[in-house]
C-alpha cells in the first residue's frame, strides 16, 4: 500500500481547476524542511491533483498526499485531504485573533504571552486570564469559543472541501446545523441533510452522497429523491404532484425499479409527523404545504360565516356625501363593493389597470373614519406598500413586517387587531403568507379585504390563494372592469388591449411608434435592443434619478437577462472609480462587482441583522437600497436601505443582494416606477403571454418605452398564461361550505 505524507504546502500555481467536479490540478511550494519528503519537478515544486476545494494562491495548507508515477508525466502527487494551516507563528496568530476580536484585545494578549503558541493554549484552556489586562472571563470564553469553532470550521473545510463544497457554502451548512462537529456527525449519517441548506439541491447532493459510499437503493436517498421532486413542483406553484408522475420522475434521477421506490414512498408516508403526506391516493404533498391551505380554508370561511352587518350606517347616504363633496361619480360595480364590504366579513375587490382600485380604498379609508374603526393597509413586497401609500396618504407595511414573527421570542406573529385589514397586490401572495396573517388576526369581527388584479402574474410561490378563492364562489367578489382614462390612448389603453388580446401594433411595423403621451414602442431587430435600452437610460437620466428607472426584462439570463442588463447600466450609472470602494463576487452568470454608491435589491428575507449593539432590523425581500460603504477588514457590505440606513450585510450573504437597475417582470410585479424600459425579444417567445406584457406595461407611472418586435408582442398576446395551479385550496373551501350548510 502506498504511504501517505503529510506536509505544509503553498499553492503558486492553478493549472487546472472544475467547479463542477471539484477537481483540481496545483502546482505548490514546500518548506526546505520538507524537500527530504518529496520528490521535485524542474521547476522547484511539486504538482498534486485530485478532489479538494479551490485554494487560494500563496496562502499555506496542510495536505495529505500519496505519490503516484505516470508513464508521460513522471512524478506526481494525489491529495487526500487539504486543509488551511493553522498559524503557529505569532505573527500569523495576531493575524487569525484579529478576525475573531478587536486589535486592542489581540496587543494585550501579545504583551502577555510575546513567545506562546497562544492558539494552542486557549484550546488546552491553560490560557490565564489574570496576566491579561481587559480579559475577564466573559470576555475569554467568547474568545474561546470562536477559537475553537474556527478550528472546527477548519475541519469541516478540509471534509466538505474535497468533495467540491466551497467556503460560503460550508458556513451556511455549520449556520444550519449550529457547530461544525454536529454538521459532520449528521451528514456522515445521511448526507442528504445537505439539501436543508439553499444552493445544495439532491442533483448535487446525490453525487456527493454517492462518492461518500451510500448505496443507490438506500432509503436515505430515494426519500430525498421523493421530496426534491415534490418542491420542483412547488416551483411551478404546484401544492402537489400526481403520484404516478411522481414515481416516474424518481425513477428517472435514481435509476432504480419502480417498485422499489413505491416500497419506499409507502413507508415514508406511513412515519409519524413524515413531511410528506398523500391525499385521494394520489396526490403527494409537502404536509405544510396541506396544512397551510387547510389552515386558510378554515379560517377564511369561519371568518365569513361569522359575517356580521356593519350596524347603524347607510352606506348608500355616505356614498352620494362623498360623491357630491369630492365632484367624483362611481359606477354600479364600484358602489356593489361598498354594500358587499358593510354586509360581508371577507370581501375579494378584484379590478384591472385603470378600474379606480386606489381610488376606492381611498374612499373605503374615509368609510372607516366615519365609522371610526381602526385599520391595516398591508402589502406582500417593500415596493407595493410604498406604491399604496403614495396613493391612499396613509402608511402602509408590508405583511412581514407587520407580522414581525422573528422580532419574538416564541416564533409567533405579532397580533393583528385592527377591525379592518386591506391586503393589496394579493395575487403575490402565497398560501404561506396568508396563512401567517390569518393566524395574527386576533378579534373576531375583523373585516379582511383582499385586493388585486387577477390577470397579473400569479405568486412565484407555491399555490394560487387569490384565483382559488374568487372561483370558489363562496367569497363575495366584486370585479371592477371600465377602465378610465383609456381614451387617451397610450399605457391604459395598450394595456387594456393586451389583456383583452387584442393587438395594438401591425406585425409589419419597425421603427418608432407614439402611443399617446405616456408610451413609445420602438420595434427594432435583436442586434439593436442593447443599444436601445441604453440610449432610452441616459435619456431618462437627464429628468429622474435612477431609482425612478426601472428596466424590465422576462428573464435574467443572457444578453438581455437582467445579469447582463445590470452590469452594462452599472457601467453608466455608476463606472469604476479610484476611490469608490468595490467587492467582486462569482455568480452562475458571471462576476458581479458590488460597488458603493450601487443601487440594490434585498431578494430574500434576513432578519436580526445588527446596525448598533442596540439596534437590530429585518430586511425583506424585495427592499431597495443604495451601498455606502464596502468593509473588507469585517467583510460586510453597508446599505442604506428605504426604511433603515447603515444596515451591515455579510460577504457570506451577498447571494442575497442583487443590482436593481434591471430587474425580472416577475420581480417588478406590485411595483412601479416613473420610467419603465421593457425588452422583450423575440429569443424570449417561449417566455412571454399576455399576462407577461400586462403586468410588465402597467408598472408604468409616467413614461414607458417598449423595445421589441412587432411580430414578438403579437404572437405573446395571442397567449394567456394558464391560471390554474394543482392546489387543495378549493376543494377545501368547497368542503367547508358544504359542512356549514349541513350544520345550518
Amino acid at each position: 500500500m502506498e504511504e501517505t505524507i503529510e506536509l505544509v504546502v503553498t499553492p503558486v500555481k492553478k493549472v487546472f481547476y472544475n467547479d463542477e467536479s471539484a477537481y483540481g490540478i496545483y502546482g505548490f511550494d514546500v518548506g526546505f524542511e520538507d524537500y527530504g519528503k518529496v520528490r521535485r519537478n524542474p521547476y522547484g515544486n511539486i504538482t498534486a491533483k485530485g478532489t479538494m476545494p479551490e485554494l487560494e494562491l500563496e496562502h499555506k495548507y496542510v495536505a495529505v498526499l500519496k505519490e503516484y508515477k505516470d508513464m508521460k508525466y513522471g512524478h506526481g502527487y494525489i491529495v487526500e485531504s487539504i486543509k488551511k494551516e493553522i498559524p503557529t507563528t505569532a505573527e500569523g496568530q495576531r493575524e487569525f485573533l484579529k478576525h475573531l476580536t478587536s486589535a486592542k484585545l489581540v496587543d494585550s494578549i501579545f504583551e502577555a504571552y510575546p513567545d506562546t503558541d497562544v492558539i494552542q493554549l486557549i484550546h488546552n484552556d491553560e490560557f490565564d486570564i489574570d496576566k491579561v489586562k481587559g480579559v475577564g472571563k466573559v470576555t475569554y470564553e467568547k474568545l474561546k469559543k470562536k477559537v475553537e469553532e474556527n478550528l472546527e470550521l477548519q475541519e469541516a473545510l478540509s471534509w466538505l472541501g474535497k468533495y467540491g463544497i466551497k467556503y460560503n457554502m460550508v458556513v451556511k451548512l455549520v449556520k444550519e446545523f449550529k457547530s461544525p462537529l454536529i454538521l459532520i456527525q449528521q451528514l456522515e449519517e445521511n448526507p442528504y441533510l445537505l439539501t436543508k441548506v439553499k444552493g445544495m439541491g439532491f442533483i448535487k447532493t446525490d453525487s456527493i452522497a454517492l462518492q461518500m459510499g451510500v448505496e443507490h437503493d438506500s432509503p436515505h436517498r430515494i426519500r430525498a429523491c421523493i421530496v426534491h421532486c415534490i418542491e420542483q413542483e412547488n416551483q411551478s406553484g404546484n401544492a402537489y404532484i400526481k403520484k404516478q408522475l411522481l414515481l416516474q420522475e424518481a425513477q428517472g434521477l435514481l435509476q432504480l425499479n419502480r417498485s422499489v421506490i413505491s416500497k419506499e414512498l409507502m413507508k415514508f408516508l406511513n412515519i409519524e409527523k413524515s413531511p410528506i403526506i398523500c391525499i385521494d391516493e394520489e396526490k403527494v404533498s409537502l404536509t405544510k404545504i396541506y396544512k397551510a391551505e387547510e389552515y386558510v380554508a378554515d379560517k377564511l370561511t369561519s371568518i365569513l360565516y361569522s359575517s356580521k352587518e356593519v350596524a347603524n350606517f347607510d352606506v348608500e347616504k355616505f356614498l352620494k356625501r362623498y360623491c357630491k363633496d369630492n365632484k367624483v361619480k362611481l359606477t354600479e360595480e364600484q358602489r356593489t363593493f361598498f354594500h358587499r364590504f358593510a354586509k360581508y366579513n371577507v370581501n375579494f375587490l378584484i379590478g384591472y389597470a385603470g378600474t379606480g382600485k386606489s381610488f376606492m380604498q381611498k374612499i373605503l379609508l374615509s368609510m372607516l373614519q366615519e365609522l371610526k374603526l381602526k385599520y391595516r393597509l398591508l402589502s406582500p413586497t417593500g415596493k407595493a406598500a410604498k406604491v399604496l401609500t403614495r396613493y391612499t396618504g396613509v402608511q402602509a407595511s408590508t405583511i412581514h413586517r407587520a407580522l414581525a414573527i422573528h422580532d419574538s421570542e416564541d416564533g409567533q406573529p405579532s397580533p393583528i387587531e385592527e377591525d379592518v385589514i386591506l391586503v393589496d397586490e394579493s395575487s403575490m401572495c402565497d398560501v404561506y403568507l396568508v396563512q401567517q396573517l390569518l393566524r395574527a388576526m386576533t378579534n373576531p369581527a375583523t373585516r379582511i379585504i383582499f385586493i388585486g388584479d387577477d390577470f397579473q402574474l400569479p405568486s412565484v410561490q407555491v399555490g394560487n390563494f387569490l384565483f382559488d378563492c374568487i372561483n370558489s364562489g363562496i367569497f363575495p367578489v366584486t370585479k371592477l372592469t371600465q377602465v378610465f382614462r383609456q381614451q387617451e390612448g397610450g399605457v391604459l389603453d395598450v394595456a387594456t388591449n393586451i389583456r383583452q388580446q387584442n393587438s395594438f401594433v401591425s406585425s409589419g411595423v419597425e421603427g418608432k411608434v407614439r402611443f399617446g403621451t405616456d408610451m413609445i414602442l420602438h420595434a427594432v431587430e435583436s442586434a439593436h435592443i442593447e443599444d436601445g435600452y441604453k440610449y432610452y437610460y441616459k435619456r431618462a437620466l437627464t429628468d429622474y434619478n435612477p431609482e425612478d428607472i426601472m428596466v424590465l426584462s422576462p428573464t435574467r439570463k443572457g444578453q438581455l437577462g437582467v445579469g447582463e442588463i445590470n452590469r452594462k447600466l452599472q457601467e453608466i450609472v455608476n463606472p469604476p472609480n479610484f476611490f469608490k470602494k468595490e467587492h467582486q463576487v462569482s455568480r452562475k452568470d458571471g462576476d458581479v462587482i458590488f460597488r458603493v454608491g450601487d443601487y440594490i435589491m434585498n431578494v430574500k428575507n434576513t432578519y436580526k441583522l445588527e446596525v448598533t449593539p442596540e439596534t437590530f432590523v429585518d430586511v425583506f425581500n424585495g427592499d431597495t437600497g443604495k451601498i455606502v460603504d464596502i468593509d473588507k477588514n469585517n467583510k460586510v457590505i453597508i446599505i442604506d436601505f428605504d426604511d433603515c440606513d447603515g444596515v451591515p450585510i455579510k460577504f457570506e450573504d451577498i447571494d442575497k443582494l442583487m443590482h436593481c437597475y434591471g430587474i425580472t417582470i416577475h420581480k417588478s410585479q406590485g411595483s412601479g416606477a416613473k420610467v419603465v424600459i421593457m425588452i422583450t425579444d423575440k429569443a424570449h417567445t417561449f417566455q412571454i403571454n399576455a399576462n407577461l406584457l400586462y403586468t410588465g406595461v402597467t408598472r408604468t407611472q409616467e413614461r414607458l418605452v417598449l423595445l421589441s418586435q412587432a411580430k414578438t408582442i403579437n404572437a405573446g398576446i395571442k397567449k394567456v398564461a394558464s391560471m390554474k395551479r394543482n392546489s387543495f385550496l378549493g376543494q377545501l373551501i368547497e368542503e367547508r361550505k358544504q359542512l356549514e350548510q349541513s350544520a345550518a
